[in-house]
């Protein structure tokens, strides 16, 4: 017998726990980035406001792909996610350094970038309001959102 339902916005569940942290600030975007999109959510204290829950058709998978399909182009050379995950994470790899340099860059210029201007063209000004980053998709982009001056203050939830 099911005597209750709770629905949460998507995300929300996975930053309860941080509820303490996250109640000191006014606002906080959570930005969870999955395999096939973004989803942003902004909390007011630790209530979320529906007027502000988007999701975004930018994940990892996509990114990937085109990843993949670039470096097979300009290097003739065939990697996979594994490939990706281990140069943008700084793991130990044997790729030649000017794939590793496609992959950086094309991640920091074409994803990383291209989520914060997307957030960016929602309002979603991250110099302004502190966010947690959440999903598998925070873990590869983690170090090019702490680098990037658009985004002010950031928590990962990996």
């Amino acid at each position: 017998m099911i005597r209750q339902i709770l629905v949460y916005p998507q995300a929300y569940a996975a930053v309860v726990p941080q509820a303490q942290a996250i109640r000191q600030n006014p606002r906080t975007f959570v930005v969870d980035i999955g395999g096939f999109t973004t989803d942003v959510l902004l909390l007011r204290g630790i209530q979320p406001d529906m007027q502000v829950c988007r999701s975004l058709e930018l994940g990892v998978i996509p990114m990937s792909d085109g990843i993949i399909g670039r470096v097979s182009a300009l290097h003739d050379i065939k990697i996979d996610d594994d490939h990706i995950a281990d140069v943008i994470q700084g793991r130990s790899t044997i790729l030649p350094d000017d794939v590793r340099e496609t992959i950086r860059s094309t991640v920091k210029k074409s994803y990383a970038a291209g989520i914060l201007d997307k957030l960016r063209e929602l309002q979603v000004d991250l110099r302004a309001t502190p966010a947690v980053f959440m999903g598998g998709g925070a873990a590869l982009f983690r170090p090019f959102f702490e680098e990037s001056p658009q985004v002010a203050k950031a928590e990962f939830i990996i």
